[in-house]
């Protein structure tokens, strides 16, 4: 049979800090022009399952690319972004739990290939919305701003029209570079 080979675009690292009970399971992200993410076990080099990067709407196209990943470390957190302008934010914990149950419930069935998991509620983003109008070509967490015991994470995202905005991870627009002003004294506007 024929198979459809799609480019891989972006690549980040997850350094997955685990507790005691569990061994510790470094993943690999990768993404490209079919609109999934692939997620592997580094030590392994096992393909653990394939996540379809929905748009905002929650609908599958299959017909955007990937062309942002981003893994921050400090909020375990990896951002994905796409060409048609659309931003996801999954929490890594859960990522990880869920990545390694699907791969669990993979095991018992032999010889059985990575499939794809999306459809599990664990492995779902945490947040998805639409940042731009074209393609999102970066996506990097830039500070955590506390004030009075409340932590805010504000992250930019840039699109291939030159904007570059930020936002909270919740998907809060704070505002566009070079276009709108903003205070972050008062971080109860960007409340999550």
């Amino acid at each position: 049979g024929s198979s459809t080979h799609f480019s891989v675009n972006q690549l980040t690292f997850m350094p997955m800090r685990d507790t005691a009970a569990a061994p510790q399971m470094p993943l690999l992200i990768s993404a490209g022009g079919d609109a999934r993410l692939r997620v592997w076990n580094v030590v392994s080099s096992q393909l653990l399952c394939v996540l379809p990067f929905a748009s905002s709407s929650g609908l599958y196209s299959g017909a955007e690319s990937i062309t942002s990943l981003w893994w921050c470390a400090s909020r375990h957190e990896l951002l994905v972004g796409d060409a048609a302008g659309n931003v996801g934010v999954w929490d890594g914990a859960r990522l990880l739990a869920g990545v390694r149950a699907h791969a669990a419930r993979s095991n018992f069935e032999k010889g059985r290939t990575a499939s794809s998991c999306g459809r599990e509620r664990s492995l779902m983003p945490r947040a998805r919305w639409t940042a731009h109008q074209f393609a999102v070509i970066s996506t990097q967490v830039i500070a955590e701003s506390v004030q009075d015991g409340l932590s805010v994470p504000l992250f930019m995202t840039a699109a291939r029209n030159g904007s570059v905005r930020l936002w909270t991870t919740q998907g809060k627009h704070v505002g566009q570079f070079g276009h709108d002003t903003w205070q972050l004294k008062d971080l109860k506007d960007f409340e999550e």
